[in-house]
């Protein structure tokens, strides 16, 4: 039986409310950065508190909340630029909720998603702020940028036009350059480039990152020639060497290869770590047998950029043609162990698996060789096309996974569209300066911002902010009190336990504070903290029959009935005319398998009032545990009356409707309750089984599926398995009836 809530009806008159305001924060604009603009948290929050003193709150929580949503924005800017990416999303997320007209925090969103690579989330932010600005210039070139890595090159290049048009500006120009080129439009973007060059003074910079841009796209004279300019201009200028060298690998051919060659050699000259020459060196000797100094430079690589899977798939090579097969074992595990390989194309995966696999079958290890030969399998069926894969023992241009040539076509341009993107000015000082800086003025935002959303009643929006403001700064005198009360008021019984406890530990004769607790224990199934809440109390407590119900249930569940009887005939004498008071009592008699006098209670109620949610309900249930399946049905048939949507009353009409062989009145039921609760797992499984028995096997497949999803039980494993038997699915089926072995409960017959 679930625990009686009817009570609340008469709780909340019980207890006098009154909100107390957090003390104004004289040196506010002192406390943070102290810049009085308004792009500064502090101006906002001044402004908030003049006008909550003046006693216009709508003003004031407008400012408070502009005030919150740009701290917490400049507070994620912060995160980001630290590397933070999860935690400055999800100070952005706060930013933008707290104000959603700050369209500067949509932005800064928008930007912190695109640069995590979550481009759907990313566009969702450009667009709601084109939505409110249609010439918003960053949107514009946000959104261009998303549609260019997501493959939609001539949208972005119809944003960043327009962005252009709304500002000349760098950045947008080589975006829309690089989009051109996508499109094969060289001709307009060489007219773009030719502009930047002409503005801007001629660097090497400049030149290699356009020498970048054609190399990405695959015009690789045009970047050589920009690679060249670039070392013209500076010989010594970083990465320039290891740019042209890749720029010729790709060209292949012996004349390039030697080039390339020569060029990496060049970069390691100055710079004798440099992992794109070190890579493709050790893989141009490789091709070229010059097995040695391969391994020299590939290990040269793998101790410059250790997480890259690269040089350990060509030492698997190279130590492969040596018949060193431990040592390859050694190098592909490791390979294969690498995040980055999980963004690997599926031919180089299957690739690495087809080595270990020669390698385990070398050493005699044929278990774990057919073991990689199946995820060797397994992995080249998942490239389309169904290539084959290119042997491990002859030399191959095309860049491997996690390669330098791989990491730049698929995360460069990113990087290259993300390098000069916009960042929001954050403050100088560190995360941990700034927060200390702004905690006691987003701790007295939030708190206030509560004070005023309960006092307009709206309780579960004050709990909230009562908790913000708890994380900012737990020191605000009245914040427990305020916290308690406003998610006390919201039926928030697990958020208001915690700021109860702290009152009634320093004020335990408060009886309105007792009662609370008593209560929010109650409603949290804590009967045994809600008796000892109550128990000093137990003699004074108000003649209101919920609270008496309520205290007299917890102790009866707490074994204590003869205080229970006498709670609940306070209760009776104080509500007799009223039918919550009868519906109550009903189920704490069920509970106690009292089913006689269960009924009396719930007839009664109904008496009182015909239409009383739960009554028919609960009057249903007693029925239905006593076998009365007739008569329970249409108690629940006029919960469902009064109520159509009545979930609980659905789901056991539709069991009993299954027992008396009504499979489509059940499963019309089944799915209505599905519609309301899709995480009903027992519907889930009830229509599964039913479907099963109609013969609609693919349909209780899903069904049962789903149910397992939701909370895996030995019975939904069992009919799972006679589904997946049905529709042909042996291996599965067998499958399923295992884990149905091993989670039934011993000594039980298979249902």
């Amino acid at each position: 039986m679930s625990t009686p809530r009817g009570c609340l009806v008469w709780l909340m008159p019980l207890f006098c409310i009154s909100w107390a305001f957090a003390p104004a924060l004289a040196s506010a604009t002192q406390t943070a950065q102290g810049r009085n603009d308004l792009t500064s948290p502090e101006t906002h929050f001044d402004a908030a508190q003049t006008y909550q003193i003046a006693g216009d709150f709508d003003r004031a929580a407008s400012e408070y909340k502009r005030g919150i949503s740009i701290a917490l924005e400049q507070l994620g800017n912060l995160k980001v630029a630290t590397g933070d990416s999860p935690g400055g999303l999800e100070s952005l997320r706060k930013a933008t909720q707290a104000d959603p007209g700050n369209l500067d925090a949509q932005i800064d969103l928008g930007i912190a998603y695109f640069r995590a690579g979550d481009y759907d989330n990313a566009k969702a932010c450009a667009l709601r702020v084109l939505e409110s600005d249609v010439g918003s210039f960053q949107a514009q070139n946000l959104l261009g940028k998303i549609n260019f890595m997501q493959g939609n090159f001539e949208s972005a290049a119809e944003e960043l036009q327009a962005a252009l048009a709304i500002t000349p500006d760098f950045d947008v120009a080589y975006s829309l350059a690089l989009t051109n080129l996508q499109l094969k439009k060289l001709p307009q973007a060489t007219v773009l480039f030719d502009e930047m060059q002409a503005s801007l003074a001629d660097t090497p910079e400049l030149q290699a990152l356009i020498g970048q841009a054609y190399r990405q796209t695959g015009y690789l004279d045009q970047a050589v020639e920009r690679f060249k300019n670039a070392l013209k201009l500076d010989p010594a200028y970083p990465h320039a060497h290891a740019y042209l060298g890749m720029t010729y690998f790709t060209m292949g051919g012996k004349q390039n290869l030697d080039l390339a060659r020569e060029q990496f050699r060049l970069e390691l000259a100055k710079s004798p770590t440099d992992y794109s020459s070190l890579y493709y060196l050790g893989l141009i000797e490789l091709d070229a047998g010059e097995l040695q100094a391969a391994e020299a430079s590939l290990q040269g690589a793998h101790r410059s950029t250790p997480e890259e899977p690269g040089p350990l798939l060509l030492l698997g090579r190279l130590y492969s043609q040596q018949e060193k097969w431990l040592a390859v074992i050694s190098v592909l595990r490791q390979a294969i162990s690498q995040p980055s390989m999980g963004i690997a194309p599926a031919s180089q995966v299957a690739l690495a698996h087809q080595m270990l696999s020669k390698a385990y079958s070398a050493v005699g290890q044929s278990a774990d060789a057919t073991q990689e030969l199946a995820l060797a399998k397994q992995s080249g069926e998942k490239e389309s096309g169904g290539a084959d894969h290119p042997s491990p023992e002859k030399g191959n241009h095309t860049p491997d996974a996690a390669s330098p040539e791989f990491i730049d076509s698929q995360a460069r341009l990113h990087a290259m569209l993300v390098e000069k993107e916009k960042k929001t000015e954050a403050p100088a000082s560190s995360e941990a300066q700034y927060v200390h800086a702004v905690a006691k003025l987003l701790g007295n935002a939030y708190h206030n911002l509560g004070v005023m959303d309960a006092r307009k009643g709206a309780y579960a929006d004050a709990s909230e902010e009562f908790k913000q403001a708890q994380r900012w700064d737990n020191s605000i005198p009245q914040l427990d009190r305020n916290s308690a009360l406003a998610a006390f008021r919201a039926q928030l019984y697990s958020d208001a336990i915690g700021p109860l406890e702290r009152l009634l530990q320093n004020s335990p004769k408060d009886q309105d504070l007792r009662q609370m607790l008593g209560l929010s224990y109650y409603m949290m199934n804590r009967f045994k903290d809600s008796a000892a809440t109550f128990r000093p109390i137990v003699g004074s407590l108000p003649a209101n029959p919920g609270l008496l119900l309520s205290a007299g249930i917890a102790f009866v569940k707490a074994g204590e009935t003869s205080t229970a009887e006498r709670l609940f005939s306070r209760a009776f004498e104080s509500g007799d005319a009223t039918p919550e008071v009868h519906l109550m009592l009903g189920q704490a008699y069920a509970d106690q398998s009292d089913n006689p006098q269960a009924l009396a209670e719930f007839k009664h109620a109904l008496e009182l009032n015909p239409r009383l949610p739960d009554a028919h309900y609960y009057w249903g249930m007693v029925l239905f545990k006593s076998g009365e399946l007739d008569e329970a049905a249409k108690h629940f048939q006029s919960e469902l009356d009064l109520n159509s949507k009545h979930p609980q009353s659905l789901y056991q009409l539709a069991y009993i409707r299954l027992q008396q062989h009504q499979p489509s009145e059940a499963n019309r039921l089944l799915a209505e309750v599905i519609k309301q609760q899709p995480s009903n797992s027992d519907a889930h499984y009830q229509l599964g089984k039913a479907l099963l028995e109609q013969g609609d096997v693919h349909g209780a497949t899903r069904e049962l599926e789903t149910s397992i999803q939701l909370h895996p039980t030995d019975y939904a494993y069992f009919q799972l398995s006679n589904a997946y038997m049905r529709s042909g699915r042996e291996e599965d089926a067998k499958h399923a009836l295992e884990t149905f072995e091993k989670l039934k409960p011993k000594n039980v017959a298979v249902p």
